[in-house]
């Protein structure tokens, strides 16, 4: 483009807002700081989000490396020869650990008041080994009641506070025809 287009366009730029209507040259302002918002704000504040849910993911509950059971050509249960593969993964240079978890979904039910009356929701139960998560996960870091503890018995059970019904969050119980 040379001087005599950029002078074109100046002119003709000139004229249209000084001819316009006040309510164009507001319309046309109000766009053009809405896409510079756009272009700023939105983004910055998306890719921040993403970013916060992937590092609270791998601090407090997947860490950098998942290994599932297999799924082709048979599901399988669990991860077979679990010892082999963590010993395996713990080779890689700047891996920490591991740690192994069970996944299932299940219900729980409770009984605040002791009253017989059982409030029941469902929930994903996890069972892991406290000691080794506590050197690769965070988790242990946001118990609000308690301690995180080093080897649960048999008959003990970490829960969330969401679970337990306490600590100002909100857990909708729901009836269940249980039979």
């Amino acid at each position: 483009m040379n001087s005599t287009d950029f002078k074109t366009a100046f002119f003709i730029a000139y004229k249209t807002i000084t001819k316009g209507h006040k309510s164009t040259i507001a319309l046309i302002i109000f766009i053009l700081s809405l896409s510079f918002f756009n272009l700023m704000f939105v983004s910055g504040f998306l890719y921040g989000f993403s970013d916060g849910v992937m590092k609270s993911m791998i601090d407090n509950s997947t860490a950098h490396i998942i290994v599932m059971p297999q799924e082709e050509p048979t599901i399988k249960p669990f991860v077979f020869d679990q010892d082999r593969v963590r010993a395996e993964i713990e080779t890689i240079p700047g891996v920490v650990g591991t740690t192994r978890h069970y996944q299932l979904g299940g219900t729980l039910a409770y009984d605040k008041e002791k009253d017989g009356n059982f409030k029941y929701t469902s929930a994903q139960i996890i069972g892991v080994t406290q000691a080794e998560e506590k050197n690769i996960l965070t988790i242990n870091k946001y118990i609000i009641s308690g301690k995180f503890p080093d080897n649960l018995k048999d008959d003990e059970i970490v829960l969330g506070a969401n679970l337990s019904g306490g600590f100002g969050t909100k857990q909708r119980p729901r009836r269940c025809n249980c039979w």
